[in-house]
This record gives C-alpha cells, sequence and structure tokens, in this order.
C-alpha cells in the first residue's frame, strides 16, 4: 500500500472479513463520495444478489484435457468441444462421473 501511496493520494484498504453486507460495507466505509448508494444500501432500497451463481466447467475441462492428449482436430475450438460435450450430456441425461483423490 505504501508504494502506491507515493502515486496516488486515495488509497483505501477494505476489510472484506468486516460483520454485514460486503457490497453495503464498501460503498459506505470505502467510497466516501458514494453516500446516495450508501444510504440506499442501508435502507434496503436496493436488492443485491446473496450468491454469485455458479458455473459448471466440466465440459470445459474435458475439452481442454481432450487437446492436451492430442484427442482432438485441430480445427475444432475449445468453445465448440465444450458446446457438443454439453449437448451430449442434456440429449442423454448423462452425468460426468467425479473422482476424489483420497
Amino acid at each position: 500500500v505504501n508504494t502506491f501511496k507515493n502515486v496516488f493520494d486515495n488509497i483505501v484498504v477494505h476489510n472484506m472479513h468486516k460483520e454485514g453486507d460486503l457490497i453495503t460495507n464498501f460503498m459506505c466505509d470505502s467510497m466516501p463520495d458514494a453516500t446516495y448508494s450508501c444510504d440506499r444500501l442501508k435502507k434496503g432500497a436496493v436488492h443485491l444478489p446473496s450468491r454469485n451463481g455458479s458455473v459448471n466447467l466440466d465440459a470445459d475441462i474435458i475439452a481442454v484435457e481432450a487437446r492436451r492428449r492430442g484427442l482432438l482436430q485441430k480445427a475444432l475450438s475449445r468453445q465448440d468441444v465444450s458446446d457438443a460435450v454439453l449437448g451430449y450430456m442434456e440429449r442423454t441425461g448423462k452425468l460426468i462421473p467425479r473422482k476424489c483423490d483420497q
């Protein structure tokens, strides 16, 4: 932080572990000019999602590994393979088995 203070005059360190809502704490504690946003967040006038939705990366992992092992034609892109795997899973109802390291 001290390195950047020589270049910027408005460095703020935000405690992400503070009790309460992260976005409200950030807007109210770390952005001093965001009083309107802070007030609306504190009053509950803004709906914030409770969590980010998860993204299933299984098909992408398969595409990357298939490319690494030389199993794909060069013309096939990572996205093409990932989309094909997802399409297969949707059509057949099959799931990718999981192997847990013990």
